[in-house]
């Protein structure tokens, strides 16, 4: 099944807004391709894929690109430093400049961000256009109301993410179908908003509760209203934002958790879209296994399918680059590891004391962790000879020995296999939190606060509603790529509103497509 899926993504535009290429393969035409129900749903899951490329190592011309979403939601926050590695230019480019916000238009990531966004637009664009011209024919109409739901959600959310990161970008909701007049311009936050919160309504209305165990992953009705809670918050319609989460939490469908427990199991690779989550970007494995694994392109043969966080962080096996660890027993492993991210000792005094997250969220001087052989080692940060860390602090949420899967020597170097947990349900509760103190509900935003920080284990916050809510959203979502959004939209920390749009994507519109100001 998985080859004929790959036919149809060969055959689906790639799309960057200036940028329109059809590529056939031979003789078989679009119109066979759209002829099942099946053939329906590898287009929808090619949608998936184009943002599932962002954490990946991937290849956008003329040069690589290396988990650009990351890097892009990452480094430009207060809980993160640079690495110092410098070894593999492609790799890291982009990344010291995005941590020192000293970055332009020219940066791939942007690049990468801006074309794998289209990209998944336009898939989503196909898949609606081809449901009105031929969807009545080889589709039931139950089956005609779900994909057009679940195409709508994916245009919305990533039409979301795009207005994240650039503010006014191009508002496409057709299939461009003439290179000639593919470039398309700014829009306003004003329209974006409000076609992507009228494409998750439609797909709340159309889409499941749940799915299947098959099709575990895919968009389901309480995303979709959690989004139109979110995408609220962003537009400050507070009482809009509300209404949603309250239809959410209506469901009962998520939970935090139990109070004082660990966080392991939240982000365990072998507890992925567990309740805690309400949307979560799919990876597959190096053997496969996951339907939105369709591309097989990447830098190396398991890229297309495993999440390069790993890659990044520096696994609990390793350490950063050419440096070693040393077990309990004083025996010295040579197990290298990129570990470009680093804690910022800033964020790790943010602690109070008692918060389970710290031994949750960050390795430091002392702790113990396993490789995937079950061999523990202690993380030394002042270790005579090897230089764990400049701040010497460590990432461990995502990986946790339970994080991690053993698939072989590819998997071990380079990947983890782990779902991104993209959209967590105690983000949404401290959305929620925040919707309610900025309409003057101050005790009711303070009451949901208190949620996360019993969670976490402390004990209920009383004074300054909006500092609790802000602090708590920092720690909990620290390393989850939320807290650069934050930190935009407040206007805190001496960072920039919006990113640039990438320079190359301005030009090819013909100015078209104007530039952010700073």
């Amino acid at each position: 099944m998985k080859d004929k899926l790959l036919i149809l993504l060969i055959l689906v535009f790639s799309f960057s807004c200036s940028d329109l290429e059809l590529k056939p393969l031979d003789r078989i035409t679009e119109e066979a391709v759209f002829s099942s129900a099946e053939e329906f749903d590898a287009a929808i899951f090619a949608s998936y894929s184009s943002f599932q490329k962002l954490y990946q190592n991937r290849q956008v011309d003329p040069n690589q690109n290396f988990a650009a979403w990351l890097k892009l939601t990452l480094f430009p926050s207060d809980a993160v430093v640079w690495g110092s590695f410098e070894d593999q230019p492609g790799m890291v480019r982009g990344a010291q400049e995005l941590d020192t916000h000293s970055f332009d238009a020219s940066i791939q990531p942007l690049q990468a961000a801006y074309s794998y966004i289209y990209e998944g637009i336009a898939r989503a664009n196909i898949v609606l256009s081809k449901l009105d011209e031929k969807g009545a024919t080889v589709l039931t109409n139950e089956e005609i109301t779900r994909m057009r739901a679940e195409a709508k959600f994916l245009r919305a959310f990533l039409h979301f993410q795009a207005m994240k990161v650039w503010g006014t970008p191009p508002l496409v909701t057709e299939r461009i179908t003439d290179p000639n007049n593919a470039a398309k311009g700014n829009s306003t936050k004003e329209e974006l908003s409000a076609q992507i919160l009228s494409d998750f309504a439609d797909a709340s209305e159309g889409l499941p509760e749940v799915w299947d165990d098959a099709n575990t992953g895919r968009a389901t009705k309480w995303a979709a209203q959690a989004f139109i809670g979110k995408v609220n918050v962003w537009i400050e319609d507070w009482n809009s934002a509300i209404a949603a989460f309250e239809r959410v939490e209506a469901s009962q469908m998520y939970s935090l958790g139990t109070d004082g427990d660990s966080y392991d199991p939240i982000f365990a690779e072998d507890n992925e879209n567990n309740n805690a989550t309400i949307f979560e970007i799919q990876f597959g494995s190096s053997t496969g296994g996951n339907i939105w694994v369709l591309e097989d392109e990447g830098v190396s043969g398991v890229a297309a399918e495993g999440n390069s966080r790993g890659y990044y962080q520096g696994l609990p096996r390793d350490v950063p680059p050419g440096r070693n660890l040393t077990d309990p027993n004083g025996t010295v492993a040579s197990i290298q590891s990129i570990g470009l991210y680093e804690v910022a000792p800033e964020f790790v005094s943010l602690f109070e004391a008692g918060d389970i997250r710290r031994n949750n969220f960050i390795y430091e001087d002392g702790d113990v962790y396993d490789n995937l052989d079950g061999v523990q080692f202690i993380y030394e940060a002042n270790h005579p000879e090897y230089d764990y860390s400049g701040t010497g602090y460590h990432i461990e949420k995502y990986n946790d020995i339970t994080a991690l899967t053993i698939d072989g020597p590819d998997s071990r170097g380079r990947f983890i296999f782990n779902n991104e947990r993209f959209f967590r349900y105690a983000e949404m509760v401290l959305l929620y939190a925040e919707a309610l103190i900025e309409s003057g509900r101050e005790d009711d935003g303070l009451q949901q606060v208190n949620r996360i920080r019993a969670r976490a284990g402390l004990p209920a916050a009383t004074a300054d509603a909006t500092a609790a809510m802000r602090l708590e959203k920092r720690i909990e979502l620290a390393f989850e790529g939320q807290r650069t959004f934050d930190m935009m939209r407040w206007g805190i920390g001496g960072i920039f509103k919006v990113f640039p749009f990438p320079q190359a994507e301005i030009s090819k519109s013909g100015g078209l497509l104007k530039q952010n100001t700073p």
